[in-house]
Parts: structure tokens; sequence; C-alpha cells
């Protein structure tokens, strides 16, 4: 039995409500770990089901308007005022093509995301399931660890610069 609650829930939830672990119980068992909450969690659950309206709500407006075509979504505000493409840059066309079955079109957008988006999914997964039933699915402990946060970090930043110089094989980064 692991646990495992999403890196950035746990940061954003320690940093928005001040709460830390001095609130849970961290369970070590079989190579990972497990928090279990020693309040209640009806926060959690809130938090989950608004995240989770929030999701559909967007992921029905990507489907059903074409983002840079549609005055739904804005251009990317980084890329107007600079003109160089963000880590982000091309996130919501990739989705949109992703939500209508082109996921090669999607992968060619911006594959970072593409990529990511099963961790993602599965991070926001456990957290529901720890808002609810008490555990989170597996985790390895790496996953927590600053070590894990700070190689994340200078992926994100590598991919941000290297999608913005144009030679040749890098330029596929680029959306």
């Amino acid at each position: 039995m692991v646990y495992h609650i999403p890196v950035f829930f746990t940061f954003l939830k320690n940093t928005m409500h001040m709460k830390s672990l001095n609130n849970k119980k961290i369970d070590t068992e079989n190579g990972g770990f497990r928090l279990r909450y020693l309040y209640n969690r009806n926060e959690d659950k809130i938090n989950f089901v608004a995240i989770s309206i929030a999701c559909v709500l967007a992921v029905f407006l990507l489907y059903r308007y074409t983002p840079g075509k549609s005055p739904v979504f804005p251009p990317c505000p980084f890329r107007y005022l600079s003109g160089l493409y963000c880590p982000g840059c091309g996130t919501l066309r990739a989705l949109h093509a992703l939500l209508h079955g082109r996921f090669l079109s999607a992968l060619d957008l911006n594959p970072l995301m593409i990529i990511s988006l099963p961790f993602i999914g599965y991070a926001f997964i456990s957290y529901g399931l720890l808002a609810f039933g008490g555990a989170g699915l597996p985790c390895p402990k790496f996953a927590h660890s600053p070590a894990f946060a700070l190689f994340v970090l200078i992926l994100i930043v590598a991919y941000w610069l290297l999608r913005n110089i144009p030679i040749f094989p890098l330029t596929y980064l680029a959306p």
C-alpha cells in the first residue's frame, strides 16, 4: 500500500490554507508512503468537486470552440508581448486537437503537455481518492522529493528555451 497526494495540490493546499503536514499522518510501507488526513476532509471534497466541474466546463469549451479562432480563448500574453513561445504555447490547440481525436496534431503543438497529461490525470484521481476515500493511488517516494521538483522545473525551463531556438530539429518543439 502506497500513498499519493499530488505535489502541486499539496503545495497549493499548504500555501493557500497554511496547513502543514502536522495535520496528516504519514505511514511508510512497502517502499512508498501514504498520507492520511487526521482532520475533516470536507474542504478537500469541495475542492475536488469544484475543480472537476471547472475541468468539465473547460473540456466542453475546448471541444466546442477552436482556440485561436474564437474570442472565448485569448492569445498567449507572453507570446503577444515578447514574440517568443512559452512552455504552454499551443496547449489549448493541442487539447482541442486531442479532444477531436487528432493525437499526432496535438503532439506536434505541445509535446510536453501531451506527455504530461497521464501524470496530471493520475495525480488528480489520486487527490480525489484521498479526499473521498482517505488514501490515494500508489506513488514512488522520489515524486515527493525536492530533487524531483527541481528536475521538473529544469525540464520545463529547458523545453521553454529549446522551443525558441530556430534550428532545424528544435523547430519541431514550436507550436
